[in-house]
């Protein structure tokens, strides 16, 4: 993905293109918006992990302990690799981004990843 200017690209997008940001291509994946250079990105959900991109007969994840759980323990390594582990398997299931409760992790976002 190459750096661009977001308010800039915002000024560009129609109203119909920033609707169809808004409201997805399917139920995975962000429209991209190809003039502008937009690419989709693939999310997953999953509360104490990452489902990948089916409901049913998908790839088994790893569980964690939810976020809220994971949050109390006020152990910021913990923290640290339990999101780079996410990271990982997003990675591996084909996701650019966890969507879960209190929790966004977008994989090749820390050094680390």
């Amino acid at each position: 993905m190459t750096d661009f200017n977001v308010e800039e690209t915002l000024a560009q997008l129609t109203l119909k293109e920033k609707v169809a940001l808004l409201s997805l291509k399917d139920f995975w994946q962000s429209t991209s918006i190809e003039r502008l250079n937009i690419p989709s990105v693939r999310f997953s959900d999953g509360p104490n992990g990452v489902r990948g991109t089916k409901f049913f007969k998908s790839i088994p994840s790893a569980c964690f302990s939810c976020g809220t759980a994971l949050g109390s323990t006020w152990d910021s390594e913990l923290l640290e690799e339990a999101g780079h582990m996410m990271s990982v398997e997003a990675r591996h299931k084909g996701a650019h981004a966890i969507l879960g409760p209190t929790l966004f992790v977008g994989y090749g976002l820390c050094g680390n990843c």
